[in-house]
């Protein structure tokens, strides 16, 4: 699979950065709150849902009986900025049905304008994903709806889809290494009848030989451009309201498969619309 590197004409990042009127749409991707100490598992706490203003739906890891382990979850070991950052995790991993998704509430946007979707990342010297190892990736999931929030775009592309291997392909220089953060981003263009975004980030591995073993850590979690219509202020996460695992008992957040789904494909419907 071709790794996901876009190059990107220096005068459209400076247009899309200095627009005066772009903005951060994810004003949790930093990943800040809940306040952890130390490394958290996803279902011990360390779960971005369970900030009292969180910008993420869903944040869920598939496990398997057999195959290995892929875990997740956050801490204050390291970050690219203020002091904390998800974890994923591979121990021997050799199943191809195990994933970590984190997924966005749906963000307000305009249509027919450019947006900078990106996260950052980072291995660990001690216990780093190698390319020696069957590789693992980093999947990003983009889906535009319109302005009522559930219906899928008409117009342009519905999801797009992109992989990049962690920590990189086997015939170039890896992207994430473990002396810098690097940047892992694409920039597209809203659809005509766009009003919200939904981003999902998947961490994965695909069919083949071998184990899977490291660590990589992600921060600064961004989708920078010009913003939809302010709603009003959704009611305050209560963390009592949550079950073991993170999630919100009321409020079941639907999954997506593996397999990306067809770009005439209906997205799934979100279960609630919530604006910036």
């Amino acid at each position: 699979m071709t790794p996901f590197r876009f190059s990107i004409s220096a005068a459209l990042l400076a247009i899309l950065i200095t627009t005066a009127t772009a903005a951060q749409l994810l004003e949790s991707g930093s990943f800040e709150s809940p306040r952890i100490k130390g490394r958290i598992l996803r279902n011990q706490g360390g779960s971005p849902l369970r900030a009292t203003h969180s910008d993420w739906m869903q944040f869920d890891d598939k496990v398997t009986d057999e195959g290995g382990r892929l875990k997740a979850g956050m801490t204050d070991e390291m970050s690219r900025s203020g002091k904390q950052a998800l974890f994923v995790e591979y121990d021997k991993l050799t199943s191809d049905r195990a994933a970590v998704t984190l997924a966005s509430n749906l963000v307000s946007i305009l249509p027919g304008q450019t947006y900078r979707v990106a996260i950052w990342g980072r291995m660990p010297k001690k216990n780093p994903l190698t390319i020696e190892d069957r590789l693992a990736y980093l999947k990003l999931f983009i889906e535009f709806f319109q302005a009522d929030g559930e219906t899928p775009c008409e117009e342009g592309e519905q999801r797009a889809m992109r992989a990049q291997p962690m920590p990189g392909s086997k015939n170039r220089p890896p992207l994430f290494t473990t002396g810098k953060w690097s940047e892992y981003f694409t920039v597209l263009k809203s659809p005509l009848d766009a009003g919200f975004m939904k981003v999902t980030w998947r961490f994965e591995s695909p069919a083949q030989e071998g184990a899977v073993t490291g660590m990589i850590f992600f921060d600064d979690a961004v989708i920078i451009g010009e913003p939809g219509p302010k709603a009003p202020e959704p009611e305050l996460r209560d963390p009592e309201k949550m079950d073991d695992e993170g999630n919100f008992k009321t409020t079941p957040v639907p999954a997506i498969g593996n397999a990306p789904a067809p770009a005439n494909a209906p997205a799934a419907t979100p279960s609630k619309a919530k604006t910036r």
